[in-house]
């Protein structure tokens, strides 16, 4: 250890890396973007059929249809059903939670980001000494580079080694949903618009405290060795439109993570509640799909729009 550097608190690991890797993706696209983006492969015969939830709020002269998302899935999904063809085609416009992907170099926004307040110390010298060996072992399973994560602040280190488990595990951003319905939208020569840019998704993670950034490296670490099964059990609930089950889920993954929740979910629920409250007032049909995490539990964005409407969200789906 060189002399100043410090040994940080013991932190407890939590249960499983899938909890931290598909959180992130039902939750924030810019994560998923920062490596090179693989072509999806042409669906099979036997591709799992999904049915994931699907609300519509309206008034008397808009409507609204909120649909949850993976922003990253394993291949071979057909999530396109008659319902959900049916409100894409009623819509006027897609709301996505970015899009400005063709205008933005996410790698390079990513590593200036990652790196605009670099560690003091290696990587290894952030973990507790029982995580190195597992640190080795994740780093020798990906394509992952030790002197890059070495340079990048705790949270952008989390993020490189939770994308790169995902990836090894089948997840990738080209199975997902945003990048079909962007292209569905475009092609009919509809607007596609945003509730955030991918700076601003960036930022989130970039303004977590401290403590918050170091649990969140150390979660993705010590368990990365045991991602399937809690992986699986997010996206088969996403997949079944089981949404009492994702809230569960979502709300024990979150909540490992001291300060994560109000940052990534509740305040940015609220926020993005009160713009579709906005637009109620504007007549038109939209199509908005964000993160599934976002529309499922009590403090989602469904609940925040209603409370702000007075409304009621039927679910079609």
């Amino acid at each position: 250890m060189k002399p100043g550097w410090k040994r940080r608190a013991r932190l407890a690991p939590a249960t499983s890396l899938a909890a931290v890797i598909a959180l992130l993706a039902m939750v924030a696209i810019g994560i998923a973007v920062t490596r090179d983006r693989p072509t999806a492969p042409a669906p099979k015969a036997d591709a799992t059929i999904a049915r994931p939830a699907l609300w519509r709020i309206a008034d008397a002269d808009t409507t609204i249809y909120l649909f949850g998302t993976i922003h990253a899935l394993p291949a071979n999904y057909r999530w396109r059903s008659e319902t959900i063809d049916a409100a894409i085609d009623a819509s006027d416009e897609l709301v996505l939670e970015i899009a400005d992907g063709e205008q933005v170099d996410e790698a390079a926004l990513f590593g200036r980001m990652a790196t605009d307040e670099p560690p003091d110390e290696p990587l290894i010298f952030r973990i507790d000494r029982d995580l190195v060996e597992a640190f080795g072992k994740t780093v020798a399973q990906t394509d992952l580079s030790r002197s890059q994560l070495d340079t990048m602040e705790d949270w952008a280190a989390a993020i490189l080694i939770a994308n790169a488990i995902g990836e090894r595990a089948g997840l990738a951003q080209a199975n997902g949903i945003e990048p079909a319905l962007d292209a569905r939208f475009r092609i009919a020569g509809k607007p596609v618009s945003a509730l955030e840019t991918t700076a601003q998704q960036f930022a989130l993670f970039d303004g977590l405290p401290d403590a918050a950034q170091r649990a969140f490296l150390i979660r993705t670490i010590a368990t990365a060795g045991d991602s399937d099964a809690r992986m699986t059990a997010l996206v088969d609930a996403w997949a079944g439109g089981r949404v009492d089950r994702l809230a569960t889920l979502v709300a024990d993954d979150v909540g490992a993570i001291p300060g994560l929740a109000p940052v990534l979910l509740t305040n940015r629920n609220r926020r993005w509640a009160d713009i579709l409250a906005r637009r109620l007032d504007q007549p038109g049909t939209l199509f908005v799909a964000v993160g599934a995490a976002h529309l499922v539990g009590s403090q989602s964005v469904i609940e925040d729009l209603t409370a702000a409407t007075g409304l009621t969200v039927e679910r079609l789906q």
